[in-house]
């Protein structure tokens, strides 16, 4: 909203839907934190082998405890992989791996069935979150997509001209 209360952009599941150009299938399941943690305790010993076998060095032991883990023990790859994730999850540091971010990984297990996710409802209600936590916070981290939004999606609702200067 703009400082005299006008609506000056709509985060809805149907506008992150038009940015992202992705389907919503109805098997699609919400990504949630609450969700990849129950997704996480459903893995099985064997199955959260498999993941560390994935993502963990080749010479390092497998963890014996639940997460957190130390961001630390994973190689570069693996790092980058927890970041973009710690990002998308909303979260302040990538420094641990929680139940959560496991529970992400757990997706990419060869074999197994793959989890779709519903980005669009994930984007928009943590948008709205951050938006309604923003005077406290100060910060904005979905920065990009909501530029994205402003300047391609929604131009109509400034009190300003804009002009597109790329496709």
């Amino acid at each position: 909203m703009s400082q005299n209360g006008e609506i000056m952009i709509t985060i809805t599941n149907e506008a992150i839907s038009k940015i992202l150009q992705a389907k919503i299938t109805k098997n699609s399941k919400p990504l949630l934190v609450d969700f990849l943690i129950d997704l996480y305790k459903k893995l099985t010993f064997p199955q959260r082998e498999k993941i560390f076998e994935i993502y963990l060095p080749e010479d390092a032991q497998l963890p014996k405890t639940n997460p957190p883990y130390s961001y630390s023990m994973f190689p570069e790859v693996s790092k980058q992989i927890i970041n973009i994730i710690s990002y998308l999850l909303g979260y302040h540091s990538d420094q641990w791996v929680d139940e959560a971010i496991v529970g992400f990984l757990s997706i990419f297990i060869n074999g197994e069935k793959p989890v779709v996710f519903n980005y669009n409802e994930f984007i928009a209600e943590e948008m709205h979150e951050k938006f309604l936590k923003f005077p406290t916070e100060g910060a904005f981290k979905y920065d990009v997509v909501l530029v994205y939004m402003f300047i391609y999606h929604q131009e109509d609702m400034f009190p300003f001209t804009l002009h597109k200067m790329d496709e």
